[in-house]
Formats: structure tokens, sequence, C-alpha cells
């Protein structure tokens, strides 16, 4: 092998080495208590569901009509259709309230099951 093979392959080598680590680095950001800190960015992104909660479970709100705002335990967590994560404790009681203006609010109160995914169509009637 030549000089110029070797150190080819040497370069190749270091360049996935750093796209892996690129890739580590990625993964420990979104599964820290960071994570939480970039919440409001990653919902106004629209990738709220993408990152994990360390406890909790998945929220998936769809509103009928369209465009209702979902609250979980009275905090903003943005306009129906979206997924967010919802930190809680298994069992832990959790409300969902959707509201649209011109329309009564639609609440549920649901369990907390940890790891789970749970989705909620919301239908606002007049």
């Amino acid at each position: 092998m030549s000089r110029e093979d070797s150190r080819a392959r040497l370069v190749d080598w270091l360049r996935l080495i750093s796209r892996v680590s690129w890739l580590v680095l990625a993964l420990a950001l979104f599964s820290t208590p960071i994570a939480r800190l970039l919440g409001p960015v990653t919902q106004t992104l629209g990738l709220a569901g993408f990152s994990r909660p360390t406890r909790g479970f998945m929220l998936d709100v769809t509103s009928v009509p369209e465009g209702g705002r979902v609250f979980v335990d009275g905090v903003d967590r943005g306009t129906a259709p979206i997924v967010a994560n919802v930190a809680c404790t298994e069992g832990q009681r959790v409300t969902i309230t959707v509201v649209k203006e011109g329309l009564p609010p639609w609440a549920r109160e649901v369990a907390c099951r940890e790891g789970n995914r749970l989705v909620v169509r919301a239908r606002l009637n007049r």
C-alpha cells in the first residue's frame, strides 16, 4: 500500500469518527435536561414529538374544528394538531383542555401511563 493510499484511508477513518461523534453528541443533547430547555424551540419548529421525556407519555391531540389551543394542567402546549411529551409519574392525574374562540372548551382528566402514546380527538361543539 502506498503512502498516499494510507493517508487517504486515515482521512476516511477520521471523517467517519467525526460524523459518529456528532451523532452521539446530538443524541446525548436530546436525552438530557437540556432538551427541556429547548422545548419551546422544538415546539415552534414542530419537533416536539421527537425528544423523549425521561418520565411520562406522548400526547397526540387533534381538534375538530382544527386549531384549538391545547393546555396540559393549565400550561399552553400549542395549537392542535400537536404531538408533545407530557412529563408525569405513573398514575398521576393530568388534565388536558382544548379551547377555541367561540366554542365551549373540551377537557378530560387522564391517568399518566409512562411510556405510552395517548391519542386524543377533541370535538369542540357549540
